[in-house]
């Protein structure tokens, strides 16, 4: 694993610097030796250091003048990572900090405003699939909007995904600035797309508007088409009923007709009465009896009790 060294706050004039150790101080032989780097490089040792404590730094100018020279530095320990501070004298060791985070915001902003058109069309479809015909049939491409829009989601929430983890990886080469710059197209799109989410009751009536433009014109050869003939019809029916019924029909001959049906009926009523004259003359004497019988009930008995008994008065 190894460890790393990197100088901070180098004397002016500084150009190089190399870093060794040995096993032990006295009878100094290195065992581990940087060679000369430029004064911001950094010294990556591949092998256990051992907790060595004979580092030193050499630091020299452009004239290879020895301008620092720390002698027994340590320890050193496997997996760390240290800098020589040339202010202050301290070799201290870095703490590593975690690896940044990245998430790009403007795929949520995509993402937000991709989801919220969807549930818009989905709710203009609901409401448009109530309205009268023809309109209603604005439901059909409204909803289709809406499963489109719905099944863009997935791919959108896979890419932000996908361009989190490309971020971490450039981050170390490129600011969060800079890879956000890579994709200003796409969060111009997704600005454009809120916009007309913010503006969508005027988008869709412009839909509207244009789409009755065009199909007005269909509607209205179909209200054609069911009229055609209709004004020739009514023409020809007047024409019927003014000049050819009066001449399929004699009202004349009509009225001869109907006035010898009546003769006829009236004849039959009377000769059909007379075959019942007998009865007639037997009913008018029972309802002259049934008048008299209302008109004083108890002398109506008395005269017929006596005519049963004593007979009839002469």
């Amino acid at each position: 694993m190894g460890f790393t060294l990197r100088i901070i706050n180098a004397p002016s004039g500084s150009v190089s610097w190399k870093a060794d150790f040995a096993a032990r101080s006295f009878d100094y032989d290195p065992i581990a030796d940087s060679g000369w780097m430029g004064i911001s490089q950094v010294w990556d040792y591949p092998s256990d250091p051992r907790g060595a404590t004979t580092l030193r730094i050499l630091i020299i100018d452009a004239q290879s003048e020895l301008l620092l020279y720390p002698q027994n530095l340590g320890p050193v320990n496997n997996g760390q990572d240290y800098e020589y501070n040339c202010a202050t004298g301290q070799l201290t060791g870095i703490t590593a900090e975690p690896p940044p985070v990245f998430h790009l915001a403007f795929v949520d902003t995509i993402f937000s405003a991709v989801w919220d058109i969807s549930a818009w069309f989905l709710s203009a479809h609901q409401e448009v699939s109530g309205w009268i015909w023809p309109f209603y049939y604005l439901q059909y491409p409204l909803y289709g909007l809406h499963s489109v829009s719905w099944s863009m989601l997935t791919p959108i929430a896979h890419f932000g995904d996908w361009a989190d983890d490309v971020a971490a990886k450039v981050s170390q080469v490129l600011t969060l600035e800079q890879i956000t710059a890579y994709f200003s197209a796409m969060l111009t799109y997704a600005t454009a797309a809120w916009d007309w989410v913010q503006n969508a009751t005027w988008n869709v009536w412009y839909i509207v508007e244009d789409w009755w433009s065009s199909t007005q014109f269909i509607v209205l050869g179909w209200i054609d088409t069911a009229t055609e003939g209709l004004a020739g019809l009514l023409e020809a029916w007047d024409n019927f009923r003014v000049t050819t019924l009066p001449t399929l029909v004699s009202f004349t001959w009509l009225d001869t007709w109907w006035n010898g049906r009546l003769t006829e009926v009236s004849s039959l009523i009377d000769s059909w009465f007379k075959s019942y004259e007998p009865f007639w003359a037997g009913w008018q004497d029972f309802r002259d009896k049934v008048a008299l019988f209302f008109e004083d009930p108890l002398e109506f008995l008395w005269s017929l009790f006596a005519d049963w008994f004593l007979g009839p008065e002469e």
